[in-house]
C-alpha cells in the first residue's frame, strides 16, 4: 500500500471565495472560530506520486511526438462518426457504416498496437484490444473510450469558429467535434499503449481497451455488448479496475489544483407527461387548453425543485473535505465541514450553509440535488384547431440518495396538484422493457375543476405519467478508503500532473522545461460525483472499482466545449493525457 503524504508545500493565500452568504457566516462565526482552528490530518489523506517502474516518458516531450499525435487526432476527428438518437441496429442503418473508416484510420496510425495486441469485434463497429500481461494471475483492468460524437446540426455550423469537422490547429487548439468527448482520451490511450510496445514494454496485468460506438445514446448496441462479452470470458467481478471518461479532470481552485475522479455517478430518467382532451374549433376553446394546462404544470414541476441532501458517505462530502484541508476558504466554511467530520447527524444551520456554497452554481449545485430539466413539450396541429394532445419530457439525473422511485412520485404529486384544480384524472403507464403494459389510474377525473367548456361539459382525460425511454439508478460507489486501486489511480495522477514537465518544450527557448515543473505544483487528488452518465453503467458487473476520468488539465469546467459549439481541445493537454495513460498502465 503506497505510503500517504501530507502536501504541506501548499500556501494558502487570502480568500476570494465569495460564496458564503454573510449572516450565515455571522451566525457560524463564533462557533467556528472557537472550536475548530486546526485541520484534522486525516481528513484528506493523498497517496505519494507513484513513478511508472521502468517508465520513461521522454518520448512524449520530442518534437516528432507531438507532430505525430497531432496528426493524428486530425485525421480522427475528420471523421464524422455522429451517433444518432434514432439509429437503427448495425446492419440495417447503414449510417453506422462510417465506422469501418475510423477503424482503418486507427489501424494505420497504430501499426504496433495492431501487430501486437489482439483485437475482436462486438456487434461489428466496438473495439475490443487484448494485451497479455506478464503476471496472469492478475485482474485486468479495463480502459474505455467511444468512438462516437454527437451530431452537429446545419443550422449551428454558421456559429463555429472553425468548422466542427476540419481539425484546424491553430498553434493551441485543435477544433472540432469529438476532439474532447471523446476520440482525445480513445487516441491517448492508443498512443500510450503504441509508445509501450515501441519501447518493448510490457504490463504486469492484462490490459483490455473496449471502444464502443453509440455511447451517446447510451451505449445499447455497443457497452451492453461488450459488459456481457466481457463478463461471458472473465466472470463477474472479475476486473481490478475500470478507467472511463468523466470527473471534473484536474481543475483549479484559489491557486490550488485538484484532481477530482468521479467515483459514483448518478442516476438517470426521463419522464414524459401526456394529456389528451377534446378537440374542437378554437372559437369556442374551454378556459385551458391541454396545451396551456401541460404548461402549467411544467411551472409546478420547476417550482417545486427536489431539495439539497448531503451526507458523511457521500464522495462530495469528501471533496468537500479536501477543500477546506488545503484551499483558502474561510475560516467558517472550514469549521462547518470539521462540524460534519464529528456529528453523524448535522444541524439546520450547519446544512444551510453548505448548500448555500454549493448552490452558487448548476455544477455545484446538482453535485448534492437531483436535476430536473423540462427539454420537450409538443402540442397543437393548427392554429384554429383545439390541441387534442400535449406532451412534455424531463429529465432527471438522480442524487445518489435518492432513486428512480422518488423521482416518479414527485412528478405524480404535481401532476395531482395540477389535475385537482382541472379535474383530471392521473394515470401511470408502467410499461416494462419486454413490452408488457401496465396502466395504473392513481387519480380519477373529479369533473369539479375549473377547465369546463361552456355548454360542453368538463374537460375529459387524465394527465399520463410514463417512462420516456431509459431510466437507471444511481451507480454503486468505488471505495477509496484502503483501496489499492484507488492509491494507483490517486499516484498516478499525482505523478504526471505534478512532476511532467508539459507536453513538449521548444527547442529554440531556454529552461522552458524547468519552468513548466515550477509551475505545475502539487495536486490534490479527491473522490467526485460525476453528475452525467457514461458507458460504465454496462460494466457494473465486472468491478468495484470503476473511475470516471478523464485525464485532463482544465482552465474551467467548460473549457473544452464538450456537446456544443466550438468544441476543441489543447494539444499539450492531449499529450499529457497519453502520458498519464502510459504511466496507469505500468503502476497498475
Amino acid at each position: 500500500m503506497a505510503k500517504q503524504q501530507s502536501p504541506s508545500t501548499i500556501t494558502q493565500k487570502p480568500s476570494r471565495w465569495p460564496f458564503i452568504g454573510a449572516a450565515i457566516i455571522a451566525a457560524l462565526a463564533a462557533l467556528t472560530t472557537f472550536v475548530f482552528t486546526t485541520s484534522s490530518p486525516d481528513g484528506c489523506p493523498q497517496t505519494s506520486p507513484m513513478a511508472p517502474p521502468h517508465g520513461d516518458l521522454s518520448a512524449f516531450r520530442t518534437p516528432e511526438f507531438r507532430n505525430w499525435s497531432l496528426a493524428v487526432l486530425q485525421r480522427s476527428v475528420r471523421v464524422r462518426t455522429e451517433a444518432y438518437d434514432d439509429a437503427g441496429p448495425v446492419g440495417l442503418d447503414h449510417r453506422w457504416d462510417v465506422f469501418y473508416e475510423f477503424e482503418r484510420v486507427l489501424k494505420e496510425s497504430f501499426p504496433n498496437v495492431h501487430h501486437t495486441l489482439l483485437l475482436e469485434h462486438v456487434n461489428t463497429h466496438s473495439l475490443v484490444y487484448t494485451w497479455n500481461g506478464t503476471v496472469p494471475g492478475l485482474k485486468p483492468t479495463i480502459l474505455m473510450a467511444h468512438q462516437d460524437v454527437v451530431p452537429v446540426f446545419d443550422d449551428s455550423l454558421d456559429k463555429w469558429t472553425h468548422p466542427p469537422y476540419a481539425a484546424d490547429f491553430d498553434g493551441t487548439y485543435v477544433w472540432g467535434r469529438g476532439a474532447s468527448d471523446d476520440k482525445g482520451s480513445l487516441l491517448a490511450i492508443l498512443e500510450a499503449v503504441e509508445i509501450l510496445v515501441k519501447q518493448g514494454m510490457r504490463p504486469r496485468r492484462t490490459i483490455i481497451l473496449a471502444f464502443g460506438f453509440d455511447e451517446e445514446i447510451s451505449g445499447h448496441y455497443s457497452a451492453a455488448k461488450i459488459g456481457k462479452f466481457l463478463e461471458t470470458r472473465y466472470g463477474p467481478n472479475s476486473v481490478h479496475s475500470i478507467i472511463d471518461e468523466g470527473g471534473l479532470g484536474v481543475i483549479k481552485q484559489q491557486g490550488v489544483k485538484f484532481a477530482l475522479p468521479g467515483v459514483i455517478e448518478k442516476g438517470m430518467f426521463d419522464i414524459k407527461v401526456q394529456l389528451n382532451t377534446p378537440g374542437g374549433h378554437s372559437s369556442m376553446p374551454p378556459d385551458h387548453t391541454a396545451i396551456g394546462i401541460i404548461s402549467e404544470l411544467a411551472v409546478v414541476m420547476e417550482s417545486t425543485p427536489f431539495q439539497p441532501v448531503l451526507t458523511q458517505h457521500s464522495p462530495v462530502y469528501a471533496y468537500l473535505r479536501c477543500t477546506a484541508e488545503y484551499a483558502p476558504v474561510p475560516a467558517a466554511f472550514r469549521g462547518i465541514i470539521q462540524w460534519l467530520a464529528k456529528h453523524t447527524t448535522s444541524s439546520w444551520l450547519v446544512q444551510k450553509a453548505i448548500f448555500h456554497v454549493l448552490g452558487k452554481t448548476s455544477a455545484t449545485k446538482y453535485m448534492v440535488q437531483t436535476s430536473q430539466a423540462i427539454d420537450l413539450m409538443q402540442g397543437g396541429l393548427k392554429v384554429n384547431a383545439l390541441p387534442e394532445q400535449a406532451t412534455l419530457v424531463a429529465n432527471y439525473r438522480i442524487d445518489l440518495d435518492s432513486t428512480v422511485q422518488q423521482t416518479l412520485d414527485k412528478v405524480i404529486a404535481n401532476a395531482k396538484t395540477v389535475a385537482t384544480k382541472h379535474g383530471l384524472g392521473v394515470a401511470v403507464n408502467h410499461t416494462l422493457d419486454d413490452g408488457t403494459v401496465n396502466f395504473q389510474q392513481v387519480m380519477k377525473p373529479s369533473g369539479n375543476g375549473k377547465g369546463k367548456r361552456p355548454g360542453l361539459g368538463q374537460v375529459a382525460g387524465s394527465l399520463v405519467v410514463s417512462n420516456f425511454g431509459i431510466s437507471r439508478p444511481v451507480s454503486p460507489i468505488t471505495p477509496t478508503v484502503g483501496s489499492e486501486a484507488w492509491e494507483t489511480l490517486s499516484g498516478t495522477i499525482r505523478y504526471v500532473f505534478e512532476e511532467f514537465g508539459g507536453a513538449i518544450m521548444d527547442p529554440t527557448k531556454e529552461n522552458q522545461y524547468d519552468k513548466a515543473v515550477a509551475e505545475q505544483g502539487p495536486v490534490i487528488v479527491a473522490p467526485s460525483l460525476m453528475v452525467a452518465n457514461t458507458d460504465t453503467v454496462h460494466y457494473w458487473r465486472l468491478s468495484d472499482n470503476i473511475f470516471r476520468f478523464a485525464p485532463y488539465r482544465y482552465e474551467s469546467v467548460t473549457a473544452n466545449n464538450i456537446h456544443t459549439v466550438d468544441e476543441r481541445i489543447a494539444l499539450d493537454v492531449h499529450i499529457e493525457a497519453a502520458a498519464f495513460y502510459y504511466s496507469y498502465i505500468l503502476n497498475v
